[in-house]
């Protein structure tokens, strides 16, 4: 999950200077100009449509909630493998408010 949203993060960074450069007259001094920013995109988009296998892009918004459930469910499991009740966690969350 985190590297999707890393390369996310990645494509909609650069995305601009994709655009820039596929109107550019000059695209052999653009792309020099601007080859790092061009291959964090290529790189970004070809990892991004590998594991979305054709499908659309989910959003940033959407992978953060995604990842936050993953972290919520894996809190969730250490807790019961550690056997700690769910009273005891909210009496711990009660006494750090304070």
């Amino acid at each position: 999950m985190n590297e999707q949203i890393h390369f996310t993060g990645q494509y909609l960074a650069y995305k601009n200077v994709y655009a820039d450069y596929r109107k550019s007259r000059n695209k052999d001094k653009f792309y020099e100009e601007h080859r790092a920013e061009l291959s964090l995109y290529d790189t970004a988009l070809r990892t991004l449509k590998e594991k979305s296998a054709g499908n659309k892009l989910p959003s940033m918004k959407a992978l953060y909630a995604e990842n936050e459930r993953e972290l919520r469910t894996v809190s969730a499991n250490i807790d019961i493998i550690l056997g700690k009740s769910h009273e005891e966690k909210q009496q711990i969350e009660k006494e750090q408010n304070l």
